[in-house]
């Protein structure tokens, strides 16, 4: 949502200066019809160009990376898209309806860790093992796994492999589902120390006016 702002953002600044320059070309400076389309155009693409380097600017700084941090990670998360995809088109020729719905999980988790990413690029630190081998380990694993149950005969050497195979496999599926709890961890921490912080603000609102209600004196009555 935010990047879809950010874009709307500056073509709408870049469309509103393209107006005014063209006008004042075409008015002002009187230049023909070709100059000033030209001109404003160029003022267009500059604009957008500029307002897409402070917005990128201000969401590195906001998380305290460096620009080549960014990219690196950028690139990162670009590869692990692929290898989801990849892994996503073995789906349907593991021919085990408990494979098929594993490897729907876990490339559901491995979106969902790639988009956490993507929208707070820092925590690409806290889960470096899934870009680094988790995901890795599961494409690699699930090619083997398709490759061995597309095999005409079932050997006994065979069915070891599918059998070892599968084991693996849960293992790195138990490993990227804790990729995640990783990854959303600090946010549920953040969600907890501000629930906190509102719980005490209220409590100690209300010590306040407590405190600040005269006390019930009692009332004597004259005959």
């Amino acid at each position: 949502m935010t990047s879809i702002f950010s874009f709307s953002m500056r073509h709408l600044i870049g469309a509103v200066l393209f107006i005014i320059s063209y006008f004042t070309f075409d008015t002002y400076v009187q230049t023909n019809f070709v100059v000033s389309l030209l001109f404003s155009l160029g003022i267009y693409v500059a604009a957008v160009a500029s307002m897409k380097k402070i917005q990128r600017s201000r969401f590195i700084a906001k998380y305290g990376l460096s620009y080549e941090e960014y990219k690196r990670i950028q690139m990162e998360v670009k590869q692990a898209l692929i290898k989801v995809g990849k892994i996503q088109k073995q789906v349907t020729r593991t021919r085990s309806l408990r494979t098929m719905k594993q490897l729907f999980q876990l490339t559901k988790a491995a979106r969902r860790i790639i988009q956490l990413v993507r929208k707070e690029p820092k925590k690409f630190y806290t889960v470096e093992s899934f870009f680094y081998q988790h995901l890795d380990s599961a494409l690699e694993l699930t090619s083997k796994f398709t490759l061995l149950t597309h095999q005409p005969s079932k050997s006994n050497d065979i069915r070891l492999a599918l059998s070892e195979t599968k084991e693996t496999l849960d293992r790195v599926a138990s490993n990227v589902q804790e990729d995640l709890h990783r990854a959303v961890a600090s946010d549920l921490e953040q969600l907890q120390m501000e629930l906190l912080y509102i719980k005490s603000s209220s409590n100690e609102s209300n010590s306040i006016a407590f405190k600040g209600e005269p006390a019930n004196e009692p009332k004597y009555y004259s005959k």
